[in-house]
């Protein structure tokens, strides 16, 4: 029968090597000051989302501060601009530990980890052309720009960039300070989230406006009075049209065709003019008046004239000649 033979262990060989290692251990403990454990720990996200004009550190990273106020003044730092909406731009580790340095709290203070470069993203909405459509469609009906004219978006180009970060978005049609065309108008479209102004999407709209005009149904002479017979309605495209067409027959019966219109002609206001309320030959009362002294004569028009214009008369009792401001048509006054 074999016999396994093993060597004992005395602890107490060892015991004052052991000593000695303790004693050591704890001179050095005494002799080197230990270090303090960082006061804040600020993380690094590989990815981030932002949402206002501008990057904040609590945005892009995880903050562990003991000081409530220290860590909201570090969560609100300004590490950069935001990319636009539904865009995104990279931040680097060295470029927040360059911020962080221009802070007044000291780098041995914190300890910076996580990611070395931060994808940070602005979440977009896009405005679609469908949107757009709608936006200025409501725009031109209501405008009146166009009077009462029935207008319809015949035509509409749109600028690419549409896009808006997320929140609630207003808007708001601005027409050109001066119309150089009825048929072609550029708008712009100022979009504004959570009440603040973000983009203005361009919109250039051709459009068709319909609207009855005043035509001559029949030749008229020159100097000749219009009638109800004289004209008629015919439903066009104003845009088509030279500017100043007239569409209410009313403004035009009982004037006079200031020269020979034919039959289809448009009538415009210089193919038009009031008649005269006193002509060449006509007799009219000549009134004077002057300190609560009134006097009266009779006289002859010798030049045509509306009311208020200034003609020529003969007082038929002294045979004089004057000017007299055309009153009626029976009545001219001398003003002093």
């Amino acid at each position: 029968m074999s016999h396994a033979v093993g060597r004992s262990v005395c602890p107490g060989r060892y015991l004052p090597t052991l000593c000695r290692c303790t004693l050591v251990f704890l001179q050095l403990m005494f002799l080197i000051p230990a270090v303090p454990a960082a006061e804040i720990a600020i993380t690094l996200r590989p990815e981030a989302e932002v949402l206002g004009a501008d990057i904040r550190l609590g945005e892009v990273a995880e903050i562990a501060c003991a000081e409530t106020e220290l860590r909201r003044r570090l969560e609100g730092l300004v590490i950069g601009k935001a990319p636009l909406p539904g865009r995104s731009r990279p931040i680097t580790a060295d470029y927040v530990r360059l911020r962080l340095r221009q802070l007044d709290i000291g780098v041995d203070r914190m300890v910076l980890g996580g990611a070395e470069r931060i994808e940070v993203s602005m979440p977009g909405v896009a405005v679609s052309e469908e949107q757009i459509r709608q936006i200025v469609t409501g725009f031109v009906k209501t405008s009146g720009i166009w009077g009462d004219a029935e207008v319809k978006v015949a035509e509409l180009t749109i600028s690419a960039d549409r896009t808006l970060p997320k929140g609630r978005a207003t808007y708001r049609v601005l027409p050109p300070r001066h119309m150089r065309s009825l048929a072609t108008v550029p708008l712009s479209v100022v979009f504004d989230v959570d009440g603040r102004f973000q983009k203005t999407i361009r919109a250039t709209v051709r459009v068709s406006a319909l609207a009855p005009v005043v035509v001559a149904a029949r030749p008229i002479g020159r100097l000749k009075p219009i009638s109800t017979d004289d004209l008629k309605m015919e439903k066009m495209n104003l845009v088509e049209l030279p500017t100043g067409v007239m569409t209410d027959a009313d403004d035009i019966i009982g004037k006079r065709a200031r020269r020979n219109i034919d039959a289809g002609d448009i009538l415009r206001p210089d193919l038009i003019e009031m008649p005269p309320l006193v002509k060449r030959g006509d007799m009219v009362v000549i009134v004077a008046e002057s300190e609560g002294i009134k006097v009266t004569a009779t006289g002859e028009v010798k030049s045509d004239g509306l009311r208020g214009d200034q003609v020529k008369v003969v007082n038929l009792d002294s045979n004089k000649r004057f000017s007299a401001r055309v009153v009626d048509k029976k009545t001219v006054m001398v003003d002093f």
